[in-house]
């Protein structure tokens, strides 16, 4: 995983690559081949690739990490997180995951792992913090459904008031003694939910940080 990239900085890491005798074809998605194998990059900040490319690409990061921060308009960043827009007392909000979610999202809780990024849990708590209760998938026993199992982990469908929600999701990097998580098809169930603001919006793209390399356009309303 790698931060939502502006059109700025995927021409300078194509640049970059092929200084460095990469193949590449530069744009969204980004493809780079090497003798080793070849990768593939979006915008939206999620690399796939036959061969370890981290050492290949992250060598780039240096220089692409001091570029500004692209303006858009408020929709436009709002997309980048939530499919199917915010309506008001949505009894569910779809949001859009680099890896939390289809096949993925069962590797993961198989193993006990986590991919959801800084800014994705950012976008998620606004949204947890807007409904009284969120339905959500826990490690821990809540309410009195029968478990799932993956591997050798057990998990629970469990609707949390929305403070335990809130301090329970888990992120990357983050792992605590109770854990919730965004559900297989990468939703939060919510009840009683408010639709957020333009104000709250964009107050999250204004500190949602280096995972995201775009910042709202002020002069434009959603």
């Amino acid at each position: 995983m790698l931060p939502k990239l502006n059109s700025g900085q995927l021409a300078s890491i194509a640049r970059l690559l092929e200084e460095k005798g990469c193949a590449v074809r530069a744009g969204d998605p980004l493809v780079a081949r090497t003798n080793e194998g070849s990768f593939r990059l979006t915008s939206a900040g999620l690399c796939q690739s036959n061969f370890d490319a981290a050492d290949l690409l992250l060598s780039s990061f240096p220089e692409v990490l001091e570029f500004p921060k692209a303006t858009a308009p408020l929709e436009v960043l709002t997309a980048m997180y939530f499919k199917g827009g915010l309506s008001r007392n949505s009894t569910a909000q779809r949001l859009v995951t680099r890896m939390e979610h289809s096949s993925i999202w069962d590797a993961l809780r198989r193993t006990g792992q986590c991919a959801l990024a800084p800014d994705e849990h950012a976008a998620s708590l606004l949204v947890i913090r807007s409904a009284r209760k969120c339905q959500v998938v826990t490690d821990f026993p809540f309410d009195t459904e029968a478990p799932f199992v993956l591997g050798k982990k057990r998990y629970f469908h469990s609707t949390l008031e929305s403070g335990e929600a809130s301090s329970t999701l888990r992120m990357i990097g983050s792992t605590g003694q109770r854990n919730s998580y965004v559900r297989r098809d990468g939703t939060l169930g919510l009840i009683a939910s408010q639709r957020l603001t333009n104000a709250e919006l964009r107050n999250l793209f204004a500190d949602i940080g280096e995972w995201c390399y775009f910042a709202s356009d002020s002069r434009r309303k959603l």
